[in-house]
């Protein structure tokens, strides 16, 4: 009888529910970041070319938020790109403050670069 409640307890464990983002490898998390970091860069880069600069300046510090929380949960190779988009897209955000359009979107694609790079 004990025998039985073992083996219907360890049954009862394999099968539980698991979260599908607790079992993914650390590199598939950092990967899923890198993706909503480059949405946020291609949110932007619309705003930036309808001239609306704020909402520009907006989606860039989220950008950089993102990317942000990533240091230090990606590879090294992937952690140097990050820190390169999180600065282009610090610049990014000063350009659309002063109405830089120009610059601001020359800024998000060096973001979008180095993004796309830094995926593991």
């Amino acid at each position: 009888m004990t025998r039985l409640l073992v083996a219907i307890s360890a049954t009862a464990a394999l099968c539980a529910p698991v979260p599908a983002h607790a079992a993914d490898p650390p590199w598939a998390r950092c990967a899923r970041d890198i993706a909503v970091a480059e949405r946020h860069n291609e949110e932007a880069t619309r705003h930036d070319r309808a001239r609306n600069p704020r909402a520009a300046a907006q989606a860039n510090r989220r950008t950089r938020a993102v990317i942000d929380a990533l240091h230090g949960r990606c590879p090294p190779a992937s952690d140097q790109r990050l820190q390169a988009a999180a600065l282009a897209a610090a610049e990014a955000e000063n350009a659309n403050e002063r109405g830089l359009v120009t610059a601001a979107l020359t800024a998000q694609r060096t973001v979008a670069r180095n993004l796309r790079d830094a995926r593991p």
